[in-house]
């Protein structure tokens, strides 16, 4: 006869098992049919330079250094397609079941609560959303619940080797993601809180103080970037913002864990007896999704650094682990299994809804409009295009990539010029001092265009294209003028003309 525990490693190792599955599931199909967007796109360029340039080019566009090394690492194995780079995101999606299965059965004692937390964890919409991107917001949530697990167990067992791992995680955190530092300010306040022993407390301090100085260069970086104003595209954000942002953690709507959480949380300050055990991780596991949060919001009004819809991906383990927690005290096991079941189904049902409309938007969008021109190109012997604004991330990826199926003679031009030297934005000051630097690039740009047939591909974001247009119509006339296939909001690229030489009496 098979032992009780025996059977509950057979069960929470099927609950595993499928939640992971349920993670594949929602993930991979079609991966690589749909269209980089802009920041995809300019990943991977970046990851595209050769080793030497990869992490001057991840600074200076402000991506992630461990992302961006660990992808280039990833596409030498794979190649560098879109199925190839998103399946990176994908598997840290489907690698975070585990680990909070691990982190939930350790912190609550419970493998009942693990078992909870994978099935949320597989079924979340933020998280799979991600899994689908060439950006680095899956592997933050994963080292970021590395660093507060390693934390943890350190806190309870002061070893050396705790230390150390802890140490490792947290670090490698700090250069995938700014937010790290709030993670960290996060974890120093739970040891200040709870932690009372002295001889624990000065062994605790000095590896936090250990840490702290190593977090130095990346802490550099991330001042260097603030300089060179490459996250000016961050927008302020009042304090309503919190509400949305725990919509889009919580499967992208508020009727999925609302009223479940009200009355779980009730019933858990309710409860006559809580134990110090579990008040400590409650309390630990709230504070590491409220602090940085709060402190977020505060920081943005002053200098916005809270980004809606990506940047909570470090405090999504904690509100899963938080909802595990208390949802296990409303039900028997047979009847929270029900529970989830109709949760993961209405979860799966709008993920697959939700990806089908993007697969819609995102497959007749840059690619495709690339693709178009290259076709084009491939008929005339060869060209020139213009790219504007952060259209170039996208062409540029995608014309390397046909240029290799097709050898095809063409020079790509980018205006404003300096998106070369900052691929990732562009302040638009809008004084006048700007804005006369912006017609003078303008003339420079089209006064060394060689007088055959050019390509151009406009963005209607940005006001300066007027600027080149009115440079181009002295020396080109307008051939033809095609807008970007419906539904286009999510492209870069808006409108693409093709310009003709004037005739040489007209000039």
């Amino acid at each position: 006869m098979k032992s009780e525990r025996t059977t509950w490693l057979n069960f929470s190792f099927f609950v595993v098992a499928i939640s992971m599955l349920s993670a594949v599931l929602l993930i991979f199909p079609r991966i690589g049919s749909n269209s980089f967007w802009l920041d995809e796109a300019a990943v991977a360029n970046i990851v595209n330079v050769p080793f030497s340039q990869l992490i001057t080019k991840a600074v200076q566009d402000s991506h992630s250094i461990i992302y961006a090394c660990a992808v280039k690492s990833w596409s030498w194995l794979f190649g560098d397609s879109e199925a190839s780079f998103r399946s990176f995101s994908g598997l840290f999606a489907v690698l975070l079941v585990p680990l909070m299965y691990s982190a939930a059965k350790f912190l609550f004692n419970s493998r009942r609560i693990g078992e909870l937390a994978a099935l949320l964890t597989g079924t979340n919409y933020f998280l799979l959303f991600y899994g689908t991107q060439n950006r680095p917001y899956t592997l933050a949530a994963f080292l970021s619940l590395c660093s507060f697990f390693c934390f943890i167990r350190w806190l309870k067992e002061p070893k050396f080797s705790k230390a150390v791992t802890y140490f490792v995680f947290t670090i490698l955190s700090f250069f995938t993601h700014p937010w790290f530092f709030l993670i960290f300010g996060t974890e120093g306040l739970i040891f200040l809180i709870f932690i009372k022993n002295f001889t624990k407390r000065l062994q605790i301090i000095s590896v936090l103080v250990l840490t702290a100085l190593a977090s130095i260069p990346a802490a550099l970086i991330y001042f260097k970037q603030s300089r060179m104003g490459v996250n000016d595209w961050i927008g302020r954000v009042d304090f309503g913002v919190i509400f949305d942002s725990f919509r889009l953690l919580s499967y992208g709507q508020y009727w999925n864990y609302g009223l479940i959480t009200l009355i779980a949380f009730i019933m858990f300050i309710r409860k006559r007896s809580v134990s110090k055990e579990n008040f400590f991780i409650n309390s630990s596991l709230a504070i590491y999704l409220l602090a940085p949060l709060g402190v977020a919001l505060a920081v943005s009004q002053f200098k916005p650094i809270y980004q809606v819809g990506r940047y909570e991906a470090i405090v999504l383990p904690a509100m899963l682990l938080l909802l595990a927690g208390w949802w296990r005290q409303l039900f028997h096991k047979k009847v929270l299994l029900v529970v989830i079941g109709i949760i993961m189904f209405f979860s799966s049902y709008y993920i697959v809804g939700k990806k089908a409309k993007i697969a819609a938007i995102y497959g007749s969008s840059d690619k495709a409009t690339t693709r178009y021109i290259f076709e084009q190109l491939k008929q005339s012997g060869g060209g020139q295009v213009i790219a504007t604004e952060l259209n170039w991330s996208t062409f540029y990826y995608y014309s390397n990539r046909f240029s290799r199926e097709d050898k095809i003679d063409y020079k790509i031009y980018v205006y404003p010029p300096e998106i070369n030297e900052q691929p990732g934005w562009i302040i638009n000051s809008g004084d006048s001092k700007w804005q006369a630097k912006k017609k003078e690039e303008a003339e420079q740009l089209v006064s060394q265009l060689p007088v055959k047939d050019v390509w151009v591909i406009l963005s209607d974001r940005y006001q300066p294209n007027s600027y080149l247009l009115e440079a181009l119509d002295k020396k080109f006339d307008l051939a033809q003028n095609i807008p970007a296939k419906e539904p286009h909001e999510p492209t870069s690229m808006n409108q693409i003309l093709l310009l003709k030489p004037k005739p040489a009496n007209s000039r």
